[in-house]
Protein backbone atom coordinates (compact mmCIF):
# COMPACT_ATOMS: atom_id res chain seq x y z
CA UNK A 1 0.00 0.00 0.00
CA UNK A 2 2.95 2.40 1.24
CA UNK A 3 4.58 1.71 -2.56
CA UNK A 4 1.46 2.74 -4.36
CA UNK A 5 0.83 5.65 -2.05
CA UNK A 6 4.33 6.67 -3.45
CA UNK A 7 4.20 6.10 -6.76
CA UNK A 8 0.98 8.21 -7.06
CA UNK A 9 2.42 10.92 -5.05
CA UNK A 10 5.59 10.95 -6.93
CA UNK A 11 3.74 11.18 -10.44
CA UNK A 12 1.58 14.01 -9.09
CA UNK A 13 5.02 15.72 -8.23
CA UNK A 14 6.03 15.69 -11.49
CA UNK A 15 3.33 16.59 -13.24
CA UNK A 16 2.77 19.44 -10.30
CA UNK A 17 6.24 20.49 -11.29
CA UNK A 18 6.26 20.11 -14.72
CA UNK A 19 2.53 22.59 -15.29
CA UNK A 20 4.84 24.80 -12.80
CA UNK A 21 7.70 25.23 -14.89
CA UNK A 22 5.48 25.55 -18.12
CA UNK A 23 3.42 28.59 -16.47
CA UNK A 24 6.98 30.54 -15.06
CA UNK A 25 8.88 30.18 -18.84
CA UNK A 26 5.46 31.45 -20.57
CA UNK A 27 5.29 34.06 -18.13
CA UNK A 28 9.04 35.35 -17.59
CA UNK A 29 10.69 33.28 -20.89
CA UNK A 30 13.20 32.10 -18.60
CA UNK A 31 13.12 29.18 -16.17
CA UNK A 32 15.59 29.89 -12.89
CA UNK A 33 16.25 27.03 -10.63
CA UNK A 34 12.53 26.26 -8.73
CA UNK A 35 11.87 24.19 -5.47
CA UNK A 36 8.05 23.28 -4.89
CA UNK A 37 6.85 22.22 -1.41
CA UNK A 38 4.24 20.08 -1.27
CA UNK A 39 1.85 20.27 1.67
CA UNK A 40 -0.14 17.92 3.33
CA UNK A 41 -2.70 16.52 0.05
CA UNK A 42 -2.40 19.27 -2.16
CA UNK A 43 -1.78 18.76 -5.84
CA UNK A 44 0.13 21.69 -6.23
CA UNK A 45 2.31 23.30 -3.87
CA UNK A 46 4.42 25.94 -2.58
CA UNK A 47 6.74 27.27 -5.38
CA UNK A 48 10.19 29.08 -4.10
CA UNK A 49 11.13 30.95 -7.02
CA UNK A 50 14.03 33.19 -6.14
CA UNK A 51 13.65 35.60 -8.91
CA UNK A 52 10.67 36.83 -7.00
CA UNK A 53 12.71 37.87 -4.33
CA UNK A 54 14.38 41.10 -3.97
CA UNK A 55 18.04 41.38 -4.59
CA UNK A 56 18.04 37.65 -6.61
CA UNK A 57 18.39 39.16 -10.43
CA UNK A 58 21.50 39.85 -9.67
CA UNK A 59 22.50 35.96 -8.77
CA UNK A 60 24.49 33.48 -11.02
CA UNK A 61 22.94 30.14 -11.30
CA UNK A 62 24.74 28.44 -8.76
CA UNK A 63 23.50 31.35 -6.06
CA UNK A 64 20.02 31.23 -6.74
CA UNK A 65 20.21 26.93 -6.62
CA UNK A 66 21.37 27.71 -2.82
CA UNK A 67 19.02 30.24 -2.64
CA UNK A 68 16.73 28.09 -3.62
CA UNK A 69 17.61 25.13 -1.39
CA UNK A 70 17.91 27.64 2.13
CA UNK A 71 13.93 28.13 1.75
CA UNK A 72 13.15 24.64 1.15
CA UNK A 73 14.96 23.62 3.96
CA UNK A 74 13.42 26.51 6.18
CA UNK A 75 9.63 25.28 4.54
CA UNK A 76 10.46 21.84 6.06
CA UNK A 77 11.61 23.16 9.27
CA UNK A 78 8.59 25.18 9.81
CA UNK A 79 5.90 22.77 9.15
CA UNK A 80 5.14 19.20 9.45
CA UNK A 81 2.94 18.83 6.72
CA UNK A 82 5.14 18.74 3.91
CA UNK A 83 5.03 15.33 2.29
CA UNK A 84 7.14 16.23 -0.86
CA UNK A 85 9.68 18.53 -2.25
CA UNK A 86 10.58 19.05 -6.08
CA UNK A 87 13.68 20.59 -7.43
CA UNK A 88 13.56 21.90 -10.80
CA UNK A 89 16.56 23.23 -13.06
CA UNK A 90 16.78 23.99 -16.16
CA UNK A 91 19.38 23.40 -18.70
CA UNK A 92 19.14 25.89 -21.42
CA UNK A 93 22.35 24.12 -23.24
CA UNK A 94 20.71 20.58 -23.46
CA UNK A 95 17.19 22.06 -23.85
CA UNK A 96 15.78 20.04 -20.63
CA UNK A 97 14.15 20.46 -17.17
CA UNK A 98 15.60 18.52 -14.71
CA UNK A 99 13.33 17.59 -11.86
CA UNK A 100 14.15 15.73 -8.85
CA UNK A 101 11.80 14.67 -6.16
CA UNK A 102 12.11 14.10 -2.50
CA UNK A 103 9.51 12.02 -0.40
CA UNK A 104 10.05 11.37 3.63
CA UNK A 105 11.86 8.38 3.04
CA UNK A 106 13.90 8.86 0.04
CA UNK A 107 15.71 10.97 -2.73
CA UNK A 108 14.35 9.75 -5.98
CA UNK A 109 16.82 9.65 -9.32
CA UNK A 110 16.43 12.88 -11.31
CA UNK A 111 14.44 12.72 -14.57
CA UNK A 112 15.06 14.86 -17.41
CA UNK A 113 12.35 16.65 -19.80
CA UNK A 114 13.16 18.06 -22.98
CA UNK A 115 11.80 21.89 -23.57
CA UNK A 116 10.65 23.46 -26.09
CA UNK A 117 9.40 25.97 -28.09
CA UNK A 118 6.27 25.38 -30.39
CA UNK A 119 4.60 27.72 -32.05
CA UNK A 120 5.93 30.47 -29.94
CA UNK A 121 5.01 28.83 -26.20
CA UNK A 122 7.19 27.34 -23.80
CA UNK A 123 6.18 23.09 -23.46
CA UNK A 124 7.83 20.72 -21.09
CA UNK A 125 7.69 16.83 -23.13
CA UNK A 126 5.65 13.93 -21.79
CA UNK A 127 8.68 11.94 -22.37
CA UNK A 128 11.75 11.45 -19.94
CA UNK A 129 14.86 9.98 -18.92
CA UNK A 130 16.61 9.36 -16.15
CA UNK A 131 18.89 11.88 -15.21
CA UNK A 132 22.56 10.36 -13.02
CA UNK A 133 23.33 12.74 -11.07
CA UNK A 134 21.80 14.60 -8.08
CA UNK A 135 21.13 18.25 -9.12
CA UNK A 136 20.04 19.25 -5.36
CA UNK A 137 21.24 18.08 -1.60
CA UNK A 138 18.54 16.21 0.66
CA UNK A 139 16.25 19.11 1.98
CA UNK A 140 13.69 16.73 4.59
CA UNK A 141 15.19 15.47 7.54
CA UNK A 142 15.74 11.42 7.53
Amino acid sequence: MASTFNDELFARVVLASIQASERIMRRNGVLPPLGIAFLGEAVEGQVVNPLEEEGAQHLDGERLRERVHRRLCAIAGQRDDVVAVSTLLYRRDRGRVHIQVELPDAVLQPLAFPVARVNGVWTVSDSWEPFPYRIAAPVLAR
